[in-house]
């Protein structure tokens, strides 16, 4: 389950929505976790997360949205490709 936030706990809408289609999921087949978290508190808080996944790779994302629309701008490709590419998160898909 990829997930551009990580969907625990589940108290605002994006976080809720995921967190039901992880649970969705989880209570069908082995579910693998890779998210990115913008706030330190979702760091701590990945623990909640281990009755529904194998297990969980959650990667810091510290990229500013200004930093991601030059990086798109120069790279004449959409903000959100800028945004979201990481090399920690790419390692966690191969894994």
């Amino acid at each position: 389950f990829l997930g551009h936030r990580v969907p625990y706990p589940p108290d605002r809408g994006d976080k809720i929505r995921g967190f039901h289609i992880l649970k969705h999921l989880a209570a069908r087949k082995r579910v693998h976790l890779i998210a990115f978290a913008d706030d330190t508190r979702d760091m701590k808080r990945k623990s909640g997360l281990s009755k529904l996944t194998g297990n969980r790779s959650i990667i810091w994302r510290s990229k500013s949205r200004l930093t991601s629309a030059f990086q798109a701008l120069l790279a004449r490709k959409p903000v959100s490709l800028t945004a979201f590419d990481n090399a920690s998160l790419r390692t966690a898909v191969d894994n």
